[in-house]
C-alpha cells in the first residue's frame, strides 16, 4: 500500500490499529485492528456509515474489541520489541481499498475505501462481525453514495 496516497484520517485509523495491536500485545496486525481503528474516534465517516447501514457502531466496536482480545499475544523476553507484522488478510483488504479508490477515480485512499476493502476481502473475524451486524458491500456503497454524493477523495 502506498501510504502517501492515504488521507489523514485513513493514516490515523492505521496508526490507531497499530496502537490497538500494541496495547493488546499482538505481534500481527489484523483486519480486526483496522476495524477497531476506524471506529475508535466514536465519530467520523466510518462511525456514520455503520450507523447509516442500520447497525449500532457502539456494539460493533465492543465486539471488535472483544475479538482483538482473543487474538494471540506475545510477551516476555521473546517478544520482538513492538515489531508488528501485517497479516496476509489485512494486506489483501488494503490492496482492495486502493483498488476501490482507483475505481472511484479518487486520488487518495480514504476511510470509506478502507471499509470497502474490509467488506470486499473480509477475514473470518471481520466477515463474521459484518454478517452479525448486517453490513455488506452493497449497503456500504449505498450509504456512501447518500453521504458523499459526487465528492471525490
Amino acid at each position: 500500500m502506498n501510504t502517501s496516497k492515504l488521507t489523514q484520517k485513513s493514516l490515523a485509523a492505521l496508526q490507531e490499529a497499530q496502537a490497538c495491536a500494541g496495547r493488546a500485545g499482538n505481534q500481527q496486525l489484523e483486519q480486526a485492528h483496522l476495524l477497531a481503528g476506524l471506529l475508535a474516534g466514536r465519530e467520523g465517516v466510518a462511525w456514520e456509515l455503520v450507523r447509516r447501514m442500520g447497525a449500532d457502531p457502539d456494539a460493533l466496536l465492543r465486539d471488535v474489541t472483544a475479538a482483538v482480545d482473543k487474538l494471540p499475544r506475545v510477551s516476555g523476553s521473546g517478544a520482538s520489541g513492538g515489531q508488528l507484522y501485517l497479516s496476509g488478510s489485512l494486506n489483501a483488504a488494503l490492496t482492495a481499498a486502493e483498488n476501490e479508490a482507483a475505481g472511484m477515480q479518487d486520488a487518495y485512499t480514504s476511510v470509506e475505501h478502507l471499509l470497502l476493502g474490509l467488506a470486499d476481502k473480509p477475514d473470518g473475524t471481520v466477515g463474521e462481525l459484518f454478517r452479525k451486524y448486517g453490513l455488506d458491500r452493497d449497503k456500504l456503497l449505498a450509504s456512501l453514495k447518500e453521504m458523499r454524493g459526487s465528492q471525490r477523495a
